[in-house]
């Protein structure tokens, strides 16, 4: 319904650049298909009434990407905090996280956040272990929320969450404070279907609606939900998804769901950047929140912080697995996105009779040898975290990261 397939990606950009020097970007958010197959010309394909473009001109490859990044946008410099160590990914709840935290300071493991995906509480899915697409704390499973946060901080850590675009109605989750999907349906910020009701949309387990961010009173709306996680002493936040408009969808701009399609991650970042730019002039710190995405398009460097990118298997194959993980940071930095990083040792893996991808130890282990060397160092659990190799499990991985993090 998004228009995907195995060669698509979550972050398209209608630009290139040759090395002759030449470089072309298209304005606008039309579905456009590149060409760069023949040898004497670029064809391009607009779906659209207009074409606007420019045609940048420069002595070098840098030369060109400023001209670009100029015109499209720039992140700003990253806290300081979020660099200086490990950001790890973990999940369990306040004790798990205790435990684990007491495990990486007898190894002297230094660390920046723990990143904690589960805040919210999870689901046992047929793909393992899911979240609750309801962005507040789950009392239960994290207990002590606040003290939690308070002590990681004391000991100079912080703490991150994830929340993504989407909202699942909560009737099977009892312990739920708020149910966020029914107030964004009471307000009509939720993107419709043909017939006017929100769009469920299918993600692997369950159906899932969107906020329609073309509407601005869904950004304000969802302004009060981040508010409420950086009250509580969240430092930052995964923005997942964004990159699955459906192409048939109504909007409340009334605009092409086709075009809004490739603006939608912009809307996405955007609303983030302004909360987090609100949230830094509001408190008066030197270093503030950090969210990092995996969708965008042209224009989503002015407004995202830093990229991750996005769900790559736990292979060592050149199409999805690590060796990707570095195409994927070459081609994003030639395509205007500076920041950015992958999941240590990769998340998506499969368990099927006559195949089977399982993040092994070596894996693991080289990819944080990678990771070493991006702008930022997170690790991250896989969907049924028990059958795979993690960084947290055994001494020789958490000394192999303690001396892998010394070398970043």
């Amino acid at each position: 319904r998004s228009g995907g397939n195995w060669s698509t990606t979550y972050a398209p950009s209608p630009f290139y650049l040759t090395s002759k020097m030449r470089s072309l970007y298209l304005e606008g958010y039309d579905y456009s298909i590149f060409d760069l197959t023949k040898p004497d010309r670029v064809q391009i394909q607009v779906y659209g009434n207009s074409v606007q473009g420019r045609i940048l001109q420069g002595e070098s490859p840098t030369e060109l990407i400023t001209s670009y990044t100029g015109s499209t946008g720039r992140p700003p410099v990253l806290p300081r905090w979020i660099t200086s160590g490990a950001v790890v990914g973990m999940q369990g709840g306040t004790e798990a996280v205790r435990r684990v935290w007491r495990q990486l300071q007898d190894h002297d493991v230094p660390v920046s956040a723990f990143w904690l995906q589960d805040w919210v509480g999870q689901r046992k899915t047929a793909i393992g272990s899911q979240l609750w697409w309801n962005w507040e704390v789950d009392d239960d499973h994290y207990a002590g929320w606040k003290d939690l946060i308070r002590d990681l901080r004391r000991d100079g850590v912080r703490t991150m969450t994830y929340c993504n675009p989407c909202l699942v109605p909560m009737g099977e989750k009892g312990n739920a404070r708020r149910h966020l999907y029914e107030e964004a349906k009471e307000l009509g910020i939720l993107v419709r279907d043909e017939a006017g009701e929100p769009y469920m949309m299918p993600n692997t387990a369950f159906d899932v609606a969107m906020l329609d961010f073309t509407n601005p009173e869904a950004s304000s709306w969802f302004k009060g939900i981040l508010r409420g996680m950086a009250d509580e002493g969240v430092s930052g936040w995964m923005a997942d998804f964004g990159e699955g408009l459906p192409l048939d969808a109504r909007l409340h701009s009334g605009e092409d769901p086709v075009a809004a399609h490739n603006r939608y991650p912009e809307l996405w970042a955007r609303v983030n950047r302004e909360f987090a730019d609100e949230w830094k002039s509001e408190a008066g710190e030197e270093d503030g929140l950090v969210f990092f995405v995996r969708a965008g398009f042209r224009e989503s460097s002015r407004w995202a912080m830093l990229f991750w990118e996005g769900d790559q298997m736990v292979s060592w194959q050149a199409n999805d697995g690590i060796k990707s993980s570095v195409v994927g940071l070459l081609s994003g930095g030639l395509s205007g996105i500076p920041l950015n990083h992958s999941d240590a040792g990769g998340y998506c893996t499969v368990d099927l009779p006559l195949l089977r991808y399982r993040r092994s130890e070596e894996l693991l282990m080289r990819w944080m040898e990678v990771n070493a060397f991006t702008v930022v160092f997170r690790t991250h659990e896989v969907p049924a975290p028990h059958t795979h190799t993690h960084v947290l499990l055994d001494d020789e991985s958490r000394t192999y990261g303690e001396s892998d993090e010394n070398t970043s």
